[in-house]
């Protein structure tokens, strides 16, 4: 029967273009859809030559892949790698059975790109033509939803660590408030016997201590001295627990003013040790509780002083610095300083770094739980030798 227009003919059956040129059309429809692939991939002949590649694998591949499709085709893939021709055609030979194969990729096309990149590697055998084609491709597609969900889980696990720490933390703070409470009731508590003790022992000392034999007489001496050391003790620990634990009624206070009431209050024992103190530098205006203020700022002049050199003269400089918003305050004495690298550890409550100066160890402790509460930040800094320096910032202050 003789052919019909709606017939196919004989050259259309064997893969020739039609008379309507639906093979060609369907050709380039292939060609458009290959190049417009989400992935980077090739196609490589025999001869490991680039066929055919993704809009993407010509942007990640080649700097000169201007038009879309173009630029790679026909170029050796070994000019891609750090492999030459045989050493291509051997890696692909022996990655075929496992579908992958891990390429040493040439980064001078795009120095951001790794140099070992894997592929998936696909033979492909088309009816009717000889020679065999390889795919190579990579999913970024894939790749990047792997890297999303990997993010999410990892966000997900942040945010229950977060939760967990979150939960120790409120518990911490539950613990440090107990522990805050406790010493200062303990503190509060232990005043009244210790003044009744001390009472007694002196009342009995006018009594008796003229009829006292020697010994005893030293024996009462000593128990004097180690309750006045046990007052002044928990005096220090009843401070620091206020500190601490102490209800805090802020108000606006002179910086200048705070500093002369706190050296007024030193004992003048104690400040005749110093051959000079003095205080210079702007007027400031905090926000702060006043009584906790005037326990920190007597609280580093009376570390100072205790801290003089016996080989020259103990001067203490009390410094204000401001820019309007935030200011500072630094003490420097020219005393026996601390090891530089004590620079954190004389913060920590009952630290005592010269075991020849009385103390309890509190004084600098309190300094930096007063800090602490009211947003302060206070440092020390000492070479050994020349003193010591310690410096407050003032986050915020009031408009003179």
């Amino acid at each position: 029967m003789p052919s019909t227009p709606d017939t196919p003919g004989k050259g259309h059956a064997s893969g020739t273009d039609a008379p309507d040129g639906s093979f060609a059309h369907d050709a380039r429809i292939a060609r458009a859809a290959f190049v417009a692939m989400p992935i980077a991939a090739f196609l490589l002949d025999d001869a490991a030559r680039i066929v055919l590649h993704t809009r993407r694998a010509g942007r990640l591949y080649h700097h000169l892949a201007a038009e879309p499709g173009t630029g790679l085709e026909g170029v050796a893939f070994s000019e891609l790698t750090h492999l030459d021709t045989d050493a291509l055609h051997r890696a692909l030979r022996a990655s075929v059975s496992s579908g992958q194969v891990t390429l040493p990729m040439n980064d001078a096309h795009r120095v951001d790109m790794a140099k070992d990149v894997t592929f998936h590697l696909s033979l492909m055998r088309i009816e009717g033509v000889r020679q065999q084609l390889h795919m190579l491709s990579q999913d970024h597609l894939r790749a990047s939803a792997t890297a999303l969900q990997t993010a999410n889980q990892m966000r997900e696990q942040a945010s229950t660590r977060g939760q967990h720490l979150e939960a120790h933390i409120t518990s911490l703070q539950n613990s440090v408030m107990s522990m805050e409470t406790f010493a200062h009731a303990a503190s509060h508590d232990l005043k009244s016997p210790i003044n009744a003790l001390s009472g007694l022992l002196d009342l009995f000392g006018q009594k008796f201590g003229a009829d006292l034999p020697d010994t005893a007489q030293s024996y009462l001496i000593h128990m004097q001295n180690a309750v006045v050391q046990m007052d002044a003790l928990t005096t220090k620990l009843l401070a620091h627990a206020q500190s601490s634990a102490a209800p805090m009624t802020m108000s606006k206070v002179n910086l200048h003013e705070a500093v002369d009431i706190a050296l007024n209050l030193l004992d003048p024992r104690l400040r005749g040790k110093a051959q000079d103190i003095s205080l210079t530098g702007p007027e400031v205006d905090l926000m702060a509780e006043p009584t906790m203020l005037q326990i920190l700022l007597g609280n580093l002049v009376t570390n100072a002083l205790k801290h003089g050199d016996v080989d020259r003269p103990l001067r203490i400089q009390l410094v204000t610095r401001t820019d309007g918003t935030s200011a500072a305050l630094s003490v420097t004495d020219s005393g026996t300083g601390f090891a530089p690298d004590q620079a954190d550890a004389i913060f920590a409550p009952f630290t005592r770094l010269n075991t020849d100066i009385k103390g309890s160890g509190l004084g600098l402790a309190t300094c930096a739980e007063i800090c602490r509460r009211h947003n302060w930040d206070i440092t020390a800094a000492s070479d050994g030798r020349s003193g010591a320096k310690f410096n407050i910032r003032f986050p915020a202050v009031l408009q003179l």
